[in-house]
């Protein structure tokens, strides 16, 4: 049984990535991609399984309005990320030969080093101001956090902040808390 639904889902796979990959090509949501297959409402889950699964490997990107593209085509770069004591970035491409991309501190969002993110390109490295030029990016989305578990100390300011302990306190060490009532 099992082994039927591993197959069912790698062709499921391949006709998700074969849609995505035509030309004419529309970003879709998750409904609109199963009627575009001819999946019904009934299996709308399995659907929704496999572009979790598309997602989080980094083969498709879930832009706007939940709808699905290829990465390249919508600039966004899947990669972890390495997080200096400043504050600022680098992203590391999953891609092999691909340059590694710079995201600036007020760009990582509350990503932390070792997270598995997604970011978007928002400025080419032919417009890059650094002196080494490399593409400029922001975190759009956290894939994988790195640690699940952070240790800290819980400050009470406008914007509840987490202050980590053993590191001096840079702009990418503080999270923002959920206050649960």
């Amino acid at each position: 049984m099992a082994g039927k639904r591993k197959t069912a889902d790698q062709d499921l796979r391949a006709e998700i990535l074969r849609l995505i990959q035509e030309p004419k090509y529309r970003p879709l949501d998750k409904i609109e991609i199963a009627d575009a297959l001819g999946y019904g409402a009934a299996r709308r889950n399995e659907v929704r399984r496999v572009l979790r699964d598309l997602e989080q490997a980094g083969e498709i990107a879930r832009i706007r309005k939940n709808r699905y593209v290829l990465p390249d085509a919508a600039d966004l770069v899947t990669g972890t990320l390495s997080v200096h004591e400043a504050g600022y970035a680098f992203l590391t491409n999953e891609k092999p030969g691909q340059s590694d991309l710079f995201i600036a501190a007020e760009n990582t969002g509350t990503a932390m080093h070792g997270d598995r993110v997604v970011a978007r390109i928002i400025r080419g490295a032919e417009f890059s101001r650094a002196r080494k030029p490399r593409a400029e990016g922001r975190v759009i989305r956290i894939l994988t956090r790195a640690n699940e578990t952070i240790v800290g100390t819980l400050q009470q300011t406008r914007n509840f902040l987490l202050r980590r302990h053993g590191r001096s306190a840079t702009r990418s060490q503080h999270l923002c808390a959920a206050v649960v009532n």
